[in-house]
């Protein structure tokens, strides 16, 4: 973060601001199978300015803030016009007044930086390690590991630096028979690597896979009751409930309509 950014803000007039720095170190890989197909190292850096304004009207008190991002190679010319864009915006915002947060304590000092060499290699022996077989097998998969240093300073005093490992781990894995086959996909983020639970999870899903295909469609059971409770219920009557949305229905999505033709009602009158 160039000084110059925390010069102008002290200077601009703004009743509080904040500053946010962060900086990503990451290695990327992306297999086909098990063969690497290409690899990158990246850095970035992204810094957002946040802006507040304290004023009063109609006899209460407001602090309105507006943030934008300042590329990391931005002129002092350039930072300048951003903070004056920021303050007109934050005067905009009509939130209740609100203290901002003061120091509390001594800020810890920051960790050292995660060692990406040993986690990106975590992942790569994980997935070696997953069981196969002719009938289900890895397709492809990407490792992003990620060494983040993110920094926080405030007009109240706050300056904090936090430095830590960020990870993710996206798997296509194909399950395949005489009949078809089939592609599931997987996600995992992490901070460092959980090699077991990564193991654990691709191989859950290679069985999920093959289960699929030896599935077979439901027998005719005639009708019966059937009850949902908690989160499933509630998916039901969501659905129902879009689908007889006046929006929908008037753009076509849906067909719905109303079961009955709801009662005239009138007004009450004294």
């Amino acid at each position: 973060m160039e000084n110059f950014i925390l010069d102008l803000l002290k200077k601009s007039g703004a009743d509080g601001w904040a500053v946010r720095d962060e900086i990503r170190t990451g290695w990327e890989f992306y297999f086909i199978r098990h063969a690497l197909d290409q690899n990158r190292v990246r850095e970035t850096e992204h810094i957002t300015l946040t802006i507040y304004r304290a004023f009063e009207e109609d006899g209460k008190k407001y602090l309105g803030s507006a943030s934008a991002e300042l590329a990391p190679t931005a002129t002092e010319t350039e930072a300048e016009k951003l903070i004056r864009s920021l303050l007109f915006e934050a005067g905009l915002i009509r939130n209740r007044a609100y203290t901002l947060n003061p120091p509390r304590g001594d800020a810890a000092t920051p960790a050292a930086a995660p060692e990406l060499r040993t986690i990106a290699g975590d992942f790569l022996r994980a997935m070696r390690s997953v069981e196969e077989s002719a009938e289900a097998d890895i397709n492809s998969y990407e490792i992003f590991t990620d060494s983040v240093c993110r920094r926080l300073v405030t007009s109240t005093g706050i300056d904090v630096t936090d430095v830590y490992p960020s990870s993710m781990a996206e798997v296509v894995v194909n399950a395949r028979d005489d009949r078809r086959e089939i592609e599931l996909y997987r996600m995992y983020k992490s901070g460092s690597c959980d090699a077991a639970g990564l193991k654990a999870n691709v191989e859950e899903t290679l069985r999920f896979g093959r289960d699929k295909l030896r599935a077979g469609k439901t027998p005719a059971l005639g009708k019966c009751d059937v009850v949902f409770s908690t989160d499933d219920a509630l998916e039901i009557y969501d659905y129902y409930i879009d689908r007889m949305n006046a929006g929908m229905v008037y753009q076509g999505i849906s067909a719905a309509r109303s079961a009955k033709r709801w009662p005239r009602t009138r007004a009450a009158t004294s």
